[in-house]
């Protein structure tokens, strides 16, 4: 498996510059945010994340203003990864908590309020979602050669084991841009749905011998699927 990789650097560095043109200009109107912070209102939020790289819940402290919403939040990944055997599949849901603090995620977010009224509140978002953890994957390893068979290759005589494989730990580096729907339930409670796509950065070089990262540095394309319940305590 030496130096199997899914995306080299030329190819994920035009979606890193646009995804850091777009943090850059979110500085800025985080700046104008909290210079204004009073006058906003402020919620907790739980929900559930489903990403490229796992499954999580999460707690979100979030300031809502009647054009910009800003949020912070604690996340505890799920330990439960999708099986598959694929190059493209082998970063995919695979991410694996081994130890305590590889179980918890930081995330961030900001709407921008394309539609608000007594009801609801359609939006546009940009949400980062990073956590350190490991991965873990199915490989066939070949075992033995069976010189008894009929073959017209070599290769063909290998007898392969299924097995699974612990990696990493990587720095998982989630941003997702999309729309999001907060739907009043009472003048407390709101439900939230957000959907995006994303670009998913992993960092960090294989443990032991299993050097499927060798560069340090990958990159795949993901999504958000994220939906909760919020309550408004001012």
């Amino acid at each position: 498996m030496e130096g199997i990789y899914l995306m080299s650097y030329p190819q994920v560095a035009l979606p890193l510059r646009i995804f850091y043109f777009i943090m850059k200009t979110l500085i800025i109107q985080y700046l104008f945010f909290f210079t204004s912070i009073t006058l906003y209102s402020q919620s907790i939020i739980g929900g559930f994340n489903s990403t490229v790289a796992g499954r999580s819940l999460s707690v979100d402290y979030s300031l809502e203003g009647t054009k910009i919403d800003i949020g912070l939040g604690l996340g505890v990944n799920i330990n439960r990864y999708t099986p598959g055997y694929s190059i493209n599949e082998f970063y995919y849901k695979k991410l694996l908590a081994e130890n305590i603090s590889d179980y918890f995620a930081i995330k961030g977010y900001i709407h921008q309020t394309i539609i608000k009224n007594n009801s609801l509140k359609l939006y546009g978002f940009y949400d980062i979602q990073i956590r350190r953890s490991g991965a873990k994957s199915q490989l066939f390893l070949g075992i033995v050669y069976d010189s008894t068979l009929i073959i017209s290759k070599p290769e063909e005589g290998v007898l392969y084991q299924e097995t699974e494989v612990s990696y990493g730990p990587y720095f998982w580096i989630e941003n997702t841009v999309g729309l999001g729907i907060d739907i009043n339930l009472s003048n407390k409670l709101y439900f939230r749905q957000k959907v995006g796509l994303g670009y998913t950065t992993i960092i960090g070089k294989d443990k032991g011998n299993n050097r499927v990262n060798h560069t340090g540095y990958t990159g795949l394309f993901g999504y958000l699927i994220n939906f909760g319940i919020g309550y408004r305590i001012k």
